[in-house]
């Protein structure tokens, strides 16, 4: 083979690591951060309710790209520098987790729905 395929084929294959590493932070990220945000949106406290609905308001209307623009261009200005060592996976996951907060968070009408055919609840 020629000189030049094992270089490439070991830079890609970092490459790849690095891929699933951000992926799985991501995964990991918007995990938690979809847990959290759901129980407060889900919380009986006025005040915990609308900062999960804001939230999710906030992130599902501004596009990613917009984020990423934002956290790589403007948080800099300000002197919050994020370098390379931290991947963008913390920017994706604030992103991915707007759309996990839907899938953990359990709307209130099935329990009114519920309540009102005499159901108990199971725990």
């Amino acid at each position: 083979m020629n000189n030049w395929v094992w270089p490439v084929a070991a830079y890609l294959g970092q490459g790849l690591l690095i891929t699933l590493w951000i992926s799985l932070l991501t995964v990991v990220l918007a995990t938690i951060l979809g847990l959290v945000i759901a129980a407060l949106s889900q919380s009986t406290l006025t005040f915990a309710r609308l900062i999960g609905r804001f939230y999710v308001d906030v992130f599902r209307g501004v596009p990613s790209l917009m984020i990423l623009l934002f956290v790589f261009f403007a948080l800099p200005q300000i002197g919050l520098r994020p370098g390379h060592s931290r991947p963008p996976s913390s920017d994706w996951g604030f992103g991915a987790g707007r759309t996990s907060v839907r899938s953990f968070a359990v709307p209130r009408v099935p329990f009114h729905t519920a309540k009102s055919r005499a159901l108990e609840r199971l725990a």
